[in-house]
C-alpha cells in the first residue's frame, strides 16, 4: 500500500499535463517553442538572394494558449513585448502593444526543418526573418 501511495505522489508530481504534446493544437505544433533570429532578407528595392546573418538575434516564443513573447524588435525600443497571435492557414498575425501603440504585424510562415520563415505582409519588396529552434 506503501509503494503504492508513493507512486501515485510521483505521478502526480511528474505528470504534468499542460506540458505535453498531446494539448498542443495540431495546426500550431510545429511553431510552439522558442526560436531565435539567425537571419533576414531585406529588399531596400532589388532582388536579394542571400540570406545576411545576425549575430545575437531576437527571440520569439510561441505558446500553446496562443501567446507569444518577443526580444529585439527594433520600433519596440528592444523591450519584451508580449500577447497574442492567431494563425489562418499560414498567415500568423501577432497581437500585442509596443511604446503605448497597438502592435499587429502579419507574416506569411514557412516551416523548413528546424526553421521557420517569417516573410512580412506589409513589404512591397521582400522582408523575410529566418528563425531557428533553440
Amino acid at each position: 500500500m506503501r509503494y503504492l501511495a508513493i507512486l501515485v505522489i510521483v505521478c502526480l508530481i511528474g505528470c504534468d499535463s499542460e506540458n505535453t504534446d498531446a494539448n498542443v493544437p495540431k495546426e500550431i505544433e510545429k511553431l510552439v517553442g522558442v526560436w531565435q533570429l539567425e537571419a533576414t532578407k531585406i529588399s531596400p528595392g532589388s532582388i536579394v538572394l542571400n540570406w545576411t546573418p545576425v549575430k545575437d538575434g531576437g527571440v520569439i516564443s510561441f505558446k500553446s494558449d496562443y501567446s507569444f513573447t518577443q526580444s529585439g524588435v527594433a520600433n519596440c525600443n528592444n523591450s519584451l513585448i508580449r500577447g497574442s497571435y492567431t494563425i489562418l492557414e499560414n498567415k500568423i498575425t501577432l497581437n500585442a502593444t509596443c511604446n503605448g501603440a497597438g502592435y499587429t504585424p502579419s507574416f506569411y510562415i514557412t516551416h523548413k526543418d528546424s526553421k521557420i520563415i517569417l516573410n512580412y505582409d506589409g513589404c512591397i519588396e521582400e522582408c523575410s526573418y529566418r528563425y531557428i529552434r533553440k
